[in-house]
């Protein structure tokens, strides 16, 4: 089995939301849970290489995900904690997004890499970090 096969049922295989963005804030890549998650919210299928940022999401919430983007893009590693209200279990969910930007072979950002993980219900959760070699490579719950 080739390197890109793994990768690829890997990344469908998580429950971790996985999606990635282009300069043009259009979606490159998602992974399943990423594409299900999103119809179940919206109702409506994302599309790749569409626009990630779409009206009926409010303003408000349009310029904060593409501060995020713009943070990334411009060469910035960073994690955010994020919540969001579940129409369908009228639940709040809590957990953490990781933004990456991804390089090309001379150096140039591309596209920014975006994972969700540790979602829960409830109230946000404490992190615990502990430095690895002197750095906090990642945090779990």
């Amino acid at each position: 089995m080739k390197q890109t096969h793994y990768s690829n049922l890997l990344l469908d295989q998580t429950t971790d939301l996985v999606w990635a963005v282009d300069r043009n804030f259009d979606l490159v890549y998602a992974n399943q849970a990423y594409l299900s998650l999103m119809k179940e919210v919206t109702g409506e299928e994302k599309e790749l290489n569409a626009p990630i940022l779409v009206e009926g999401f409010g303003k408000g919430h349009i310029d904060k995900w593409k501060a995020y983007y713009e943070r990334a893009l411009s060469g910035e590693r960073f994690e955010i904690e994020e919540h969001f209200y579940h129409p369908e279990t009228k639940e709040t969910q809590y957990g953490y997004i990781a933004f990456s930007p991804i390089r090309d072979e001379g150096g140039e950002i591309l596209t920014v890499a975006c994972r969700n993980y540790g979602y829960h219900y409830g109230y946000p959760a404490k992190r615990s970090c502990k430095p690895i070699n002197g750095c906090v490579t990642g945090c779990f719950l």
